[in-house]
């Protein structure tokens, strides 16, 4: 590339500049709406009674009128848990397979109830596999087996 393709034209200085100003524009109105709350609170100061909510930043009258929407909201949510839970941590787990499930930090802790209920269906599986083998299957097999002996009667 040559030096002379790198330089700016005059149309992205003029837009740079322009940037600049409405920049700097922006900082000067800060500054004197800063100013203007910094007399007000210093005569606010002054009177008796001190200073008011009214005598705030819009910004900050906004999260602390935010702060307290979501103060009532915490409370109104805390009133619907059940008795004893109102100081107990909600907690969200997961186990090594992936599978997640709530509790609470005041419930007796158990381990992942999929996993469980999994291990379960696989033991009561086995128990069916088992009986019928027992009732169903393992008689025939015996009666064929001692039959191809020449046992069978």
């Amino acid at each position: 590339m040559s030096e002379e393709s790198m330089k700016p034209t005059y149309d992205e200085l003029e837009a740079w500049v322009t940037h600049q100003d409405n920049m700097l524009a922006a900082l000067r109105a800060n500054v004197e709406a800063l100013e203007d709350w910094q007399a007000t609170v210093t005569a606010a100061l002054g009177r008796e009674g001190g200073a008011f909510f009214a005598d705030m930043p819009k910004h900050i009258r906004g999260m602390v009128t935010q702060l307290a929407t979501l103060t009532a909201e915490r409370e109104r949510l805390l009133k619907q848990l059940p008795y004893g839970m109102e100081h107990c941590t909600v907690l969200f787990k997961e186990c090594h397979k992936g599978h997640g499930w709530l509790t609470a930090t005041n419930w007796v802790q158990h381990g992942c109830p999929t996993c469980e209920r999994d291990r379960l269906k696989e033991v009561i599986g086995n128990a069916v596999n088992e009986l019928q083998y027992t009732t169903i299957y393992g008689p025939i097999v015996e009666s064929l087996t001692a039959a191809l002996r020449g046992e069978g009667g």
